[in-house]
């Protein structure tokens, strides 16, 4: 089902090896709708939507400091605002569709330490893996419509 975050602080998990498990901050396979918050110091992705019919909705909030990418998304994302920053991986790394209407991605490292195909990645702000890339454009309120 849906999960919506207002606030708070998702932090400092990790996964077991042992089981092969993803490690991620929150692993998304509905909706996810960021409204504040933090989600930082992850043992792997900030957000990763799951599933090629997920969807992620950062609205405001942060996502830093985690070991992977910021988010990783085979699916929907929309960034509406919020910031993206200090991640050992991309900020967004996406293989379908991501619209960036506002917020921030910055200070993404790109570095990975897993090796396999990821060795051989240059770390991004965004990186597109045959996936599509749209901006909104904001108009500022002084340029408004009589």
């Amino acid at each position: 089902g849906p999960f919506t975050m207002n606030g708070g602080e998702i932090s400092h998990n990790s996964h077991n090896a042992a089981e092969n498990a993803t490690k991620t901050g929150i692993m998304n396979n509905g909706t996810f709708t960021m409204n504040g918050g933090k989600i930082t110091e992850n043992n792997g992705d900030g957000v990763m939507n799951n599933s090629r019919y997920s969807e992620f909705i950062m609205n405001d909030g942060e996502i830093s400091g985690n070991s992977g990418d910021g988010v990783y998304n085979p699916s929907t994302f929309t960034m509406n605002g919020g910031e993206i920053s200090g991640n050992s991986g991309d900020g967004v790394y996406t293989t379908r569709v991501f619209t960036m209407n506002g917020g921030k991605i910055t200070g993404n490292s790109g570095t990975y330490a897993s090796g396999g195909d990821d060795a051989n990645r240059n770390g991004a702000a965004v990186y597109i893996d045959l996936g599509h890339l749209l901006f909104g454009f904001l108009r500022s309120p002084d340029y408004a419509d009589d």
